[in-house]
Protein backbone atom coordinates (compact mmCIF):
# COMPACT_ATOMS: atom_id res chain seq x y z
CA UNK A 1 0.00 0.00 0.00
CA UNK A 2 2.49 2.27 0.65
CA UNK A 3 4.76 1.48 -3.15
CA UNK A 4 0.96 2.37 -4.33
CA UNK A 5 0.54 5.81 -2.32
CA UNK A 6 4.43 6.40 -3.31
CA UNK A 7 3.82 5.92 -6.66
CA UNK A 8 0.47 7.83 -6.92
CA UNK A 9 1.75 10.97 -5.35
CA UNK A 10 5.06 10.93 -7.34
CA UNK A 11 3.01 10.84 -10.73
CA UNK A 12 1.81 14.48 -9.88
CA UNK A 13 4.92 15.58 -7.92
CA UNK A 14 6.50 17.23 -11.00
CA UNK A 15 2.96 18.96 -12.54
CA UNK A 16 2.77 20.54 -8.35
CA UNK A 17 6.09 21.86 -8.92
CA UNK A 18 5.57 23.60 -12.69
CA UNK A 19 2.19 24.94 -11.41
CA UNK A 20 3.97 26.11 -8.29
CA UNK A 21 6.69 27.97 -10.03
CA UNK A 22 4.39 29.16 -12.88
CA UNK A 23 2.20 30.91 -10.02
CA UNK A 24 5.70 32.37 -9.06
CA UNK A 25 5.51 33.68 -12.24
CA UNK A 26 9.05 32.12 -13.59
CA UNK A 27 7.62 30.25 -15.92
CA UNK A 28 9.83 30.77 -19.10
CA UNK A 29 13.04 30.65 -17.25
CA UNK A 30 12.68 27.21 -14.69
CA UNK A 31 9.64 25.35 -16.09
CA UNK A 32 12.06 24.79 -19.47
CA UNK A 33 14.52 23.26 -17.29
CA UNK A 34 11.85 21.00 -15.28
CA UNK A 35 10.55 19.48 -18.87
CA UNK A 36 13.97 18.87 -19.38
CA UNK A 37 14.68 16.86 -16.35
CA UNK A 38 11.33 15.10 -16.57
CA UNK A 39 12.24 14.02 -19.91
CA UNK A 40 15.95 12.51 -19.27
CA UNK A 41 14.21 11.14 -16.37
CA UNK A 42 15.25 7.13 -16.30
CA UNK A 43 12.91 4.98 -17.46
CA UNK A 44 12.25 1.71 -17.17
CA UNK A 45 9.69 -0.60 -18.58
CA UNK A 46 6.52 -2.26 -16.02
CA UNK A 47 8.09 -5.89 -16.52
CA UNK A 48 11.81 -4.43 -16.13
CA UNK A 49 10.39 -2.86 -12.92
CA UNK A 50 8.76 -5.94 -11.34
CA UNK A 51 11.69 -8.49 -12.34
CA UNK A 52 14.13 -6.27 -10.37
CA UNK A 53 12.21 -5.05 -8.05
CA UNK A 54 15.15 -4.68 -5.77
CA UNK A 55 17.31 -3.02 -8.31
CA UNK A 56 14.67 -0.59 -8.58
CA UNK A 57 13.70 0.19 -4.82
CA UNK A 58 17.80 1.00 -4.88
CA UNK A 59 17.56 3.09 -7.83
CA UNK A 60 14.66 5.09 -6.54
CA UNK A 61 17.12 6.20 -3.60
CA UNK A 62 19.30 8.15 -6.09
CA UNK A 63 16.86 9.60 -8.70
CA UNK A 64 13.02 9.05 -9.70
CA UNK A 65 12.51 6.51 -12.00
CA UNK A 66 9.63 6.49 -14.75
CA UNK A 67 7.63 2.90 -15.18
CA UNK A 68 6.63 2.72 -18.64
CA UNK A 69 4.13 0.15 -19.62
CA UNK A 70 3.70 -0.63 -23.36
CA UNK A 71 5.88 2.44 -23.67
CA UNK A 72 3.95 4.93 -22.18
CA UNK A 73 4.39 6.46 -18.98
CA UNK A 74 2.57 4.81 -15.79
CA UNK A 75 3.85 5.88 -12.88
CA UNK A 76 7.09 7.75 -11.27
CA UNK A 77 8.70 6.20 -8.57
CA UNK A 78 10.95 7.82 -5.85
CA UNK A 79 12.63 8.01 -2.87
CA UNK A 80 10.52 8.28 0.86
CA UNK A 81 12.90 11.73 0.96
CA UNK A 82 12.14 13.22 -2.57
CA UNK A 83 8.06 11.95 -1.24
CA UNK A 84 8.35 13.89 1.70
CA UNK A 85 9.56 16.84 0.05
CA UNK A 86 7.08 16.80 -2.64
CA UNK A 87 4.39 16.60 0.19
CA UNK A 88 6.17 19.58 1.88
CA UNK A 89 5.61 21.42 -1.79
CA UNK A 90 2.20 20.67 -1.98
CA UNK A 91 1.61 22.32 1.39
CA UNK A 92 3.60 25.26 0.97
CA UNK A 93 1.47 25.93 -2.07
CA UNK A 94 -1.58 25.47 0.01
CA UNK A 95 -0.24 27.92 2.27
CA UNK A 96 0.72 30.50 -0.27
CA UNK A 97 -3.01 30.04 -1.56
CA UNK A 98 -4.65 30.77 1.52
CA UNK A 99 -2.33 33.38 2.61
CA UNK A 100 -2.57 35.01 -1.02
CA UNK A 101 -6.96 34.58 -0.31
CA UNK A 102 -6.29 36.41 3.02
CA UNK A 103 -4.66 38.98 1.65
CA UNK A 104 -7.47 39.51 -1.13
CA UNK A 105 -10.36 39.54 1.79
CA UNK A 106 -7.87 42.03 3.67
CA UNK A 107 -8.01 43.97 0.97
CA UNK A 108 -11.57 43.90 0.02
CA UNK A 109 -10.87 41.67 -2.55
CA UNK A 110 -12.67 38.71 -2.46
CA UNK A 111 -13.23 36.52 -5.11
CA UNK A 112 -15.03 33.39 -6.28
CA UNK A 113 -13.39 30.74 -3.83
CA UNK A 114 -15.07 27.86 -6.60
CA UNK A 115 -12.17 27.67 -9.53
CA UNK A 116 -9.65 27.34 -6.39
CA UNK A 117 -11.55 24.48 -4.34
CA UNK A 118 -12.28 22.92 -7.61
CA UNK A 119 -8.58 23.12 -8.40
CA UNK A 120 -7.50 21.80 -5.14
CA UNK A 121 -9.77 18.97 -5.11
CA UNK A 122 -8.08 17.61 -8.03
CA UNK A 123 -4.58 18.25 -7.12
CA UNK A 124 -4.98 16.77 -3.15
CA UNK A 125 -6.77 13.44 -5.41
Amino acid sequence: MVIFALILSSFIYFTVFIDHIIHLGYKDQIGHLIRKAVSIMKTMPAAEAKTNFGALLDTVQREPVTISKQGRPVAVMMSIQEFKEHEALKLERLRWEVRKGLDQLDQDKSLDGRPFMKSLLQELG
